[in-house]
């Protein structure tokens, strides 16, 4: 083997942590009767890191020597639900103990995704999370109406609290006028109705921001 086939292939492993990312890829193509050590050098080359490859459409995997159609679809399916899997393991129905605590998780949470999601958390008296809710994906410019099915939802699941959480595909945390103003909106809102809004936090690609922390709440 090339020496950098040789280096691709370890930085693989170095991304993966304790199990190497081609041993994975290998056992799941194994497993599906769809072994190739081609098909592994063809992934290993076109996508140096894991990122890549989790970004990568089905048409782009199948294209590449050795891997095919069948291949791409079984690699695709298989990240696909990795991903949503990971996404609901993040936050943990309980209880909400800091801000510190929950926008770390969130941090994950949002991990990849290259549109802005809206997420709302409805808690008790006692910050348990009752039900949680992605309000909109796709834009943060949240309309009046989009506001009102937040403080409507809030009273249907019997909420004393909530929380917002979106985040910022550009990486910067901090808010924009629009973030600001949605924030004072809604907490002059929840204070009326008797519905706190106790944090917005904006999620960056490894950090957050906390109004909360912040004193902007």
């Amino acid at each position: 083997m090339a020496n950098d086939q040789k280096n691709v292939l370890h930085n693989w492993e170095a991304v993966a942590g304790t199990d190497s990312a081609t041993d994975t890829l290998g056992e799941l193509l194994r497993v599906g009767g769809l072994g190739s050590a081609a098909a592994m050098r063809s992934l290993a080359l076109s996508f140096p890191d894991l990122d890549g490859l989790c970004l990568a459409d089905m048409e782009a995997v199948a294209a590449l020597p050795g891997v095919g159609k069948l291949r791409a679809e079984l690699i695709v399916a298989a990240l696909a639900f990795a991903d949503q899997a990971l996404r609901r393991a993040t936050v943990v129905r309980g209880q909400v103990y800091s801000s510190d605590e929950l926008g770390k998780q969130l941090v994950r949470r949002f991990a990849g995704l290259h549109q802005e999601q809206l997420l709302v958390y409805y808690l008790d008296i006692k910050n348990q999370i009752i039900y949680e809710e992605t309000q909109s994906a796709g834009s943060m410019e949240a309309s009046m109406s989009d506001q009102r099915l937040i403080m409507r939802r809030a009273l249907v699941v019997g909420a004393s609290r909530f929380i917002l959480a979106h985040n910022h595909p550009s990486g910067d945390v901090a808010p924009s006028s629009h973030d600001e103003d949605v924030t004072e909106r809604l907490s002059m809102t929840g204070h009326l109705m008797g519905v706190e809004l106790i944090d917005h936090i904006i999620v960056g690609k490894e950090d957050y921001m906390s109004f909360r922390e912040s004193g902007l709440i």
